[in-house]
């Protein structure tokens, strides 16, 4: 391992790769947030289970906090912080490709250019050569 991924967090995941395996299907990304939801519905449930009994009002207003409180995290932490670090890294490869695009079309005009040199160069050389060659069959005649 490199001395980056040595100083990073304990709680790490590879974010990656999580977030390419939920939203590469969407029917797979909507069962993880079913999934998540009911989970956390499970779990309020069982917490209101063990409250005094109260009005039908104050429960449904406890059992939506107590989701919010646990669906928010982890939604965040599941969904959204994956997805604005991919969007940050397909950001970063749009400049990229932008640099390498203009970086190639700045090669392309110096390649061109210099072949243009070159070229003329040659027909400069070639008429020389052709001009030395008439001058050497008359003086063959």
């Amino acid at each position: 391992m490199s001395d980056n991924t040595e100083t990073q967090p304990f709680l790490k995941i590879s974010l990656d790769s999580s977030f390419s395996v939920l939203f590469k299907n969407p029917a797979r990304f909507l069962l993880v947030i079913l999934l998540l939801t009911a989970w956390a519905e499970i779990i309020v449930m069982i917490i209101i289970s063990f409250l005094p009994p109260m009005t039908i009002m104050a429960e449904a207003l406890i059992d939506a906090l107590l989701l919010s409180v646990i669906i928010l995290p982890t939604s965040y932490f599941l969904i959204f912080r994956p997805l604005k670090l991919h969007m940050g890294k397909n950001e970063k490869m749009r400049t990229e490709l932008r640099e390498y695009r203009f970086n190639f079309n700045q090669l392309i005009k110096e390649r061109t250019s210099e072949i243009i040199d070159a070229n003329e160069h040659l027909q400069e050389e070639l008429k020389k050569l052709e001009s030395e060659l008439i001058k050497y069959k008359k003086s063959l005649d």
